[in-house]
């Protein structure tokens, strides 16, 4: 199967064959990747039809840090690997700022649970939250 359209997302099925009665499996099934966060589920031996659907939490969860040498180490829940990690930087006196376009996505951070981030001496006040997607 390939994906000649838009992106796929959770929620989308695709009935591949009617039959009078479902029996057997299927050998080899050939789908495309899908993002981060997304699987295939194969009901194809009960109902002839793919879904996708989505394997990421969609809970909030906190980060957890700790601090090694001159990084900050952050990482959060295995099933939250999707989310994307943002920051913002501001001066202390002006704590956070509420226009969310002050807030920069950490590169490849919605690959991943984990990430090493040095510390700025010269950026004493960086926060940090997750975001889906």
């Amino acid at each position: 199967m390939t994906n000649l359209g838009a992106p796929l997302q959770a929620g989308d099925v695709f009935q591949l064959f009617h039959a009078a009665s479902y029996l057997g499996s299927f050998a080899v099934t050939n789908l495309p990747p899908l993002a981060a966060g997304l699987a295939w589920s194969n009901t194809l031996a009960v109902n002839g039809s793919v879904a996708v659907f989505l394997t990421v939490s969609l809970v909030p969860t906190n980060l957890l840090w700790s601090v090694s040498g001159t990084n900050l180490l952050l990482s959060w829940p295995a099933d939250h690997t999707g989310w994307r990690l943002l920051m913002q930087t501001n001066h202390q006196a002006n704590g956070l700022s509420p226009n969310s376009n002050d807030w920069a996505t950490v590169a490849n951070s919605a690959v991943t649970n984990s990430l090493s981030l040095p510390l700025n001496p010269s950026l004493p006040t960086e926060f940090y939250r997750l975001v889906y997607p």
